[in-house]
């Protein structure tokens, strides 16, 4: 029993699980067959000397070194390949733990600010403060004006000569008369979104307001008639207002908390928020900062399991 267990055991190599090998192993076997019986007419010593120093080399060579080495060079370039792949995903996941860690620490900040309003919620309490946000409208531009022209006319010339024996001169003169045609076309100036203010936003339990070094805007929230965020901008239409005006925040966090606050008032029956309303509001920043940790740390994985391969 102890020969069979060393055999298998033997057997549980690399080489014997190697398809390549066994290739070779037939060629061998070719080779070991011209051998022993040689073909009519030749040699037994010739057929033996043949197999053993043309067949054995030439199957060692077809059947076992060039197999290798094309199998060895497609499996370089498929780990060139992995590691490439497994750099771009380690760069990628190092990207998005930091994105999330300022997402994290911006919503944090809101929630310690929201935890703190909450308790006091009497009609226009300032529950937070955001700074650095761009006013923006709809503005003309500039006013384009195109010309076109064309002239018309005709030529008068004449020529005069003289002579003198067998030499000649001749001058030849004229001039041109006509008139010129112009048209003048104008085209609306083209509106554009401006920038034409910075300052701060203040939002209340019953409005929401701008407050910059030119312009000031304000907008209780029972006076909305609509409102949207894009990306980090949210656009304002307000009853009794002549345009729509446009708050551009520093980042999208600070959008998507503003219009959080304008969602649960606008569900809000007297359109105020109370104090269960900001902890509504408290508890949907703590549910997304627990996801963004959730995908923080499936990252951080990925980052980890990379580091661990390279070392």
């Amino acid at each position: 029993m102890s020969f069979f267990k060393k055999l298998f055991n033997g057997l549980d190599k690399p080489i014997f699980k190697d398809w390549i090998f066994y290739l070779f192993l037939i060629a061998i076997a070719g080779q070991v067959n011209n051998a022993l019986t040689p073909a009519a007419g030749s040699s037994a010593l010739a057929a033996f000397g043949l197999s053993v120093f043309v067949g054995v080399p030439t199957a060692y060579i077809f059947f076992l070194l060039v197999p290798l080495k094309l199998r060895n060079r497609y499996r370089t370039r498929d780990v060139r390949a992995t590691k490439t792949s497994s750099k771009k995903t380690y760069q990628d996941a190092c990207s998005n733990i930091a994105r999330l860690e300022s997402l994290i620490t911006l919503k944090a900040s809101s929630l310690t600010t929201l935890d703190n309003s909450s308790k006091s919620a009497a009609s226009n309490t300032t529950i937070f403060n955001l700074h650095g946000v761009t006013l923006r409208e709809v503005r003309e531009g500039t006013r384009t004006t195109e010309t076109k022209g064309d002239f018309s006319g005709n030529m008068r010339s004449g020529t005069v000569g003289i002579g003198i024996g067998r030499v000649g001169l001749a001058a030849t003169s004229g001039m041109m008369k006509g008139k010129t045609r112009s048209t003048s076309v104008s085209f609306p100036a083209p509106e554009l979104i401006t920038n034409i203010d910075e300052g701060k936003v203040v939002v209340q339990n019953s409005l929401i307001a701008f407050a910059g070094g030119k312009y000031s805007r304000s907008a209780k929230y029972t006076d909305l008639i609509s409102w949207g965020y894009s990306g980090n901008q949210i656009s304002f239409s307000v009853l009794g207002g002549d345009k729509v005006w446009i708050l551009g925040f520093s980042n999208y966090s600070d959008a998507e908390l503003v219009g959080s606050v304008l969602t649960i008032a606008e569900e809000a029956s007297d359109h105020v928020l109370s104090k269960n309303d900001l902890k509504t509001l408290s508890k949907n920043v703590t549910d997304e900062i627990s996801q963004l940790k959730d995908e923080k740390a499936k990252f951080e994985i990925i980052k980890s399991d990379y580091l661990a391969i390279e070392q």
